[in-house]
Parts: C-alpha cells; structure tokens; sequence
C-alpha cells in the first residue's frame, strides 16, 4: 500500500500536466467552435433535421438557416428583411451571424438579430425578445421578411406561436 505522502507526489506530478492538457483541448475547442461557419456546410447529418421554410403570414416566412445560395434564393423571391434568431453567445451561431452579415449588406439586404436562446425556450428573456420581434414585423408593412434561428424548428416556432396568439397568425 503505498504512503500518503506518495500519493500527494503522484498528484502533484500530475496535476499541472493534466491542466495543460485541459487547457490546450479547450482553447482547441473554442477555436473550432469560432470557425464554425467554415466547416457547417458540410454537416450533412445536422441538415437533414432542418425544417423547410414556410410561409406564416403574407411577407413573413420561417425557416433554418440561409446558406448563400438560399440567400440569393430569398432575394431574387423579393424579401429585402432577415430576422436571425441565433444566440451570439455561442461561438458557433455567432461565426454563423457575421457570415450572414457579409452575405446580406453584398446583397443590399437588410439583417436584424434578437438572439433567443435555446435553453429553456419559453424564458422569460425570450418572451421578451419575441414581444421585440413581433414588434419589429409590425413596423414593417410590406416589407418581406425572412426569420429564422440554426435549423428551423425551435426558436422560430417559438415566436411563430407568441405572432398566433397575438396576431392570430398560423
């Protein structure tokens, strides 16, 4: 059986090295996360679990994320309005944002953000940005708009359902 005082030399010896791993596996982490705009496209599995875009009002419609293509899609069908639901405190949704930003002004579209977060979704700092959203659109007649969070399905059905139960929209 091996001594107390050993043991505490075994951890001692260890432990630094084991912070330095810890540190160089998270700094590599965040770095991946921060370029996820780069690698995203090619996640194949993720995009089958996308919704499809859909209309919910006249110049309102819901979807995931544009990807260029789409994006010039959205435009040659006559929307000049993005409305980006994703959460610019996570390192992958905020690369995702200012490649949108760059996408959007080379295409003289308009972009406005109000982050929702995912977790928990029906949070009081979402009803309140989704209040901030509904209001937006209001202020926007006849202008056609496209909102959407990462995939489509969460975020944008969340304020899709806080437009029906005060616009009476589907």
């Amino acid at each position: 059986m091996k001594q107390p005082k050993e043991r505490f030399k075994k951890i001692v010896f260890l432990l630094p090295r084991l912070l330095l791993v810890l540190l160089l596996l998270s700094s590599t982490g965040i770095v991946i996360l921060g370029s996820f705009d780069m690698f995203e496209p090619y996640l194949k599995p993720l995009h089958a679990t996308r919704m499809k875009q859909r209309n919910i009002m006249p110049l309102l419609t819901i979807g995931p994320y544009p990807h260029e293509q789409e994006l010039r899609q959205l435009k040659k069908d006559g929307y000049t309005g993005l409305i980006s639901l994703l959460d610019t405190r996570l390192p992958q949704e905020k690369a995702l944002l200012r490649l949108e930003q760059r996408m959007a002004s080379s295409l003289g579209m308009e972009l406005v953000s109000f982050p929702l977060s995912y977790l928990p979704v029906e949070s009081a700092a979402n009803r309140v940005t989704a209040d901030r959203v509904r209001q937006f659109i209001q202020e926007r007649p006849g202008v056609k708009l496209y909102m959407h969070c990462y995939l489509g399905r969460h975020r944008v059905e969340y304020v899709r359902k806080s437009l029906v139960v005060h616009e009476g929209y589907h």
